[in-house]
């Protein structure tokens, strides 16, 4: 049985698991007010240049879905390839309609081939780890079935935290509160941020500095091994602030050194920083699989 997998380029994905013969991806872009466009990218120097273009502007920029066209494009050429399975693995649908367009493409080629689509209730590391669950289940034989419901079962009992050095990005999106914001700045605390059941970006608690930030983490992460009794795994993104997710990493080897599975680091690329702003970090904890 020839399998595919699908992301949205807000996974980020490492080019390890990009280059792999069946693992193809959609792209989301970035539209500025004077008709300039940039494609998203999970390349580092894409996203400083990303980050330099965007002070030139005084609007927001939009971001957008994958075109449903190029969707579309590529339904049919997996079809072409002889594939009878596609896991489509996308941004939270909290967030962003990809999910929806995966769905609707589910349905129209419903008579030739069998589509899995699951909400990450996240993006970027999210739907790294994801991916790898999906890599790994396939390798194992597991039923199409059971990896759908496996990996939409690990995306709704995860976590994903996030340490934002503004909040103007995201009220300007749409994507969090104006008030929430203003509560944070006039009471000057960091609002440690997180994707809510629905896959919304709401608030999780207000902390004053990022240091009690780091600590809040570390008990979150302590407190994974009794939520996630079987494992789990732990993933980092940033926008451009690999050296505080480095430091962060040695705190957690010296404060819990019963984790033993590693760590996956992604960036947020354009798209995603696009709303978080630059130097925003986030953290998530995925069940294994």
């Amino acid at each position: 049985m020839k399998q595919a997998i699908i992301v949205d380029s807000t996974a980020y994905l490492s080019d390890e698991l990009a280059n792999l013969p069946n693992i193809y991806q959609v792209n989301l872009q970035v539209l500025f007010e004077d008709g300039t466009t940039r494609s998203d990218s999970n390349q580092l120097d894409d996203l400083r240049d990303y980050i330099e273009l965007m002070k030139k502007y005084e609007s927001f920029p939009q971001t957008s879905q994958p075109l449903v066209g190029e969707y579309d494009a590529l339904y049919q050429k997996l079809i072409q390839e002889g594939y009878e399975i596609v896991y489509c693995i996308h941004l939270s649908s909290g967030i962003s309609g990809t999910y929806q367009t995966a769905l609707m493409l589910k349905e129209q080629y419903a008579d030739q081939i069998k589509s899995y689509v699951i909400d990450s209730k996240g993006a970027s590391i999210v739907e790294e780890i994801l991916t790898r669950h999906c890599l790994k289940l396939i390798e194992e034989n597991v039923a199409p079935e059971l990896i759908e419901k496996k990996l939409q079962q690990c995306a709704d009992d995860g976590r994903i935290y996030l340490m934002v050095e503004t909040t103007e990005n995201l009220v300007k999106s749409g994507r969090l509160s104006r008030s929430l914001a203003m509560i944070g700045n006039m009471l000057k605390v960091i609002p440690l941020l997180y994707f809510n059941e629905e896959g919304k970006i709401v608030l999780f608690e207000k902390i004053r500095t990022k240091k009690r930030v780091h600590q809040r983490w570390i008990k979150l992460i302590q407190e994974g091994f009794e939520k996630y009794p079987d494992g789990f795994v732990i993933g980092f993104a940033h926008a451009d602030d690999l050296e505080g997710i480095e430091d962060f990493i040695e705190l957690v080897k010296k404060d819990v050194p019963e984790y033993q599975n590693g760590f996956h680091i992604s960036i947020l690329g354009p798209v995603v920083a696009s709303h978080t702003a630059q130097k925003s970090k986030g953290i998530c904890l995925m069940p294994t699989v």
